[in-house]
């Protein structure tokens, strides 16, 4: 009986959590202090989505940094700009991660 409960709580949360997959597609410097990302965000329709969002300077230190939420969208797959202030001239700007809020 214990293995039995076991399995049936293991498969019940195993798959029961959307996958998210943000993948970056490019980035415009607007100027020293912004930069505007480009991302592309795969989950599943009905699912809003928070993502952190980052700007790196030459260095790879972080030089602006937001946290975004993306409303849920009957579209499993979309494209999304997010402009980012930054603290000083930031020459990438990428996805840091997505989860669930």
């Amino acid at each position: 009986m214990v293995v039995f409960t076991a399995w049936v709580v293991w498969a019940g949360l195993d798959g029961s959590a959307p996958t998210i997959d943000a993948t970056d597609t490019g980035y415009d410097i607007v100027g020293d202090d912004q930069v505007a990302v480009r991302f592309s965000l795969n989950v599943d329709p009905g699912t809003p989505v928070r993502c952190a969002v980052q700007a790196l300077d030459d260095h790879f230190e972080v030089v602006g940094w937001k946290v975004v939420d993306v409303p849920a969208s009957e579209e499993r797959v979309r494209s999304l700009t997010e402009t980012i202030r930054t603290v000083s001239r930031a020459n990438t700007g990428l996805i840091s991660k997505c989860w669930l809020p």
